[in-house]
């Protein structure tokens, strides 16, 4: 009987044994799982870090470009009156030619009569 007994306590102690190496097993790959997913975590954590300095850098330049672009369409906006502005004037001084042009042959044409009348009286 004793021996039967120690057999018993033998075999219960193996088996204990037996699920307590299983035991740590486990909780040794559960803790290798757990620092992988810190690790990832951590370096998910990063590359968010990353991704939002670019998304800021990006958001800088959009907003520099479209500070650009206003001050283009303003200097467009500026050029395209001054072009206007330019042919009006162009225009008017085109009229103001013509009207001297067509004033300096009438009086041309005067001088002209004026000198035959001058002729024919002497």
């Amino acid at each position: 009987m004793k021996l039967l007994s120690v057999l018993i306590v033998i075999v219960l102690v193996v088996l204990s044994l037996s699920v307590a190496y299983q035991k740590n097993q486990s909780a040794i790959v559960g803790q290798k799982r757990l620092e992988e997913e810190v690790y990832n975590k951590l370096l998910a954590e990063e590359q968010l870090k990353q991704a939002t300095v670019k998304v800021s850098m990006l958001e800088a330049e959009i907003s520099k470009a479209q500070s650009q672009i206003k001050s283009a369409q303003s200097l467009l906006k500026q050029t395209t009156e001054l072009n206007n502005d330019l042919k009006s004037r162009l225009e008017t001084a085109s009229n103001v030619q013509a009207e001297l042009q067509q004033k300096l042959e009438t009086l041309e044409k005067l001088s002209a009569e004026s000198n035959n009348l001058m002729v024919n009286q002497n």
